[in-house]
C-alpha cells in the first residue's frame, strides 16, 4: 500500500507465486485483479526504472504485465484505481479490463526518456483505439477513466 502498488520485488514475486498457484490447480474458474485504495497498479519503482535507464535491467526481465495474458482461465482486471505505466498495461492484458470512471490512467514512458514498454504499444491500440493509445504513449497524456470507457 505504501508504494501504491508499484512493481517492487515483493509485489512481482507475490504476483508470480499467485499465478503459479492458480495454474497448478483446477479449482479456480476466474481471476480478479484489483488494487488497494485509489491505485490499481503504478508500474516500476524508481530503482527499477533507473536500472533500466542505466542498462542494468530490461523491461522484459520480469514479465509481470504478461501474467494475465498467459493465464489459462479468464482474468478480470477490476481497475478501481489509478493505472500508471506498466501497471496500466498489466490490467489491459487481462481478458476483461474494467476501468473506473473516477480514476486516471497514464503511460508516462516518454516523460522519463523511455520508449513505451510493458507491451503497451501492442495492447493499448486494441483496447482503447489508435488515437487514444498514441496520445498516452507518445505524449504521456493522462486520461480519466470516463474518457476511456
Amino acid at each position: 500500500r505504501e508504494a501504491k502498488n508499484m512493481f517492487s520485488d515483493a509485489f512481482m514475486e507475490g504476483m508470480i507465486e499467485v499465478f503459479d498457484h492458480i495454474a497448478a490447480s483446477s479449482i479456480y474458474k476466474v481471476v480478479i485483479l484489483t488494487g488497494y485504495d485509489s491505485y490499481f497498479a503504478s508500474g516500476g519503482t524508481k530503482e527499477s526504472l533507473l536500472a533500466i535507464q542505466e542498462g542494468k535491467a530490461k523491461f522484459t526481465d520480469t514479465k509481470i504485465f504478461q501474467l494475465a495474458l498467459d493465464c489459462n482461465i479468464p482474468v478480470i482486471a477490476s481497475m478501481q484505481g489509478h493505472g500508471i505505466g506498466a501497471g496500466w498495461s498489466m490490467g489491459m492484458f487481462s481478458d476483461f479490463p474494467i476501468l473506473s470512471r473516477e480514476s486516471h490512467y497514464i503511460s508516462p514512458y516518454m516523460n522519463y526518456g523511455f520508449t513505451p514498454g510493458a507491451g503497451s504499444t501492442l495492447i493499448f491500440p486494441k483496447r482503447i483505439g489508435y488515437d487514444l493509445a498514441r496520445g498516452t504513449l507518445l505524449t504521456g497524456i493522462e486520461y480519466p477513466g470516463q474518457a476511456l470507457n
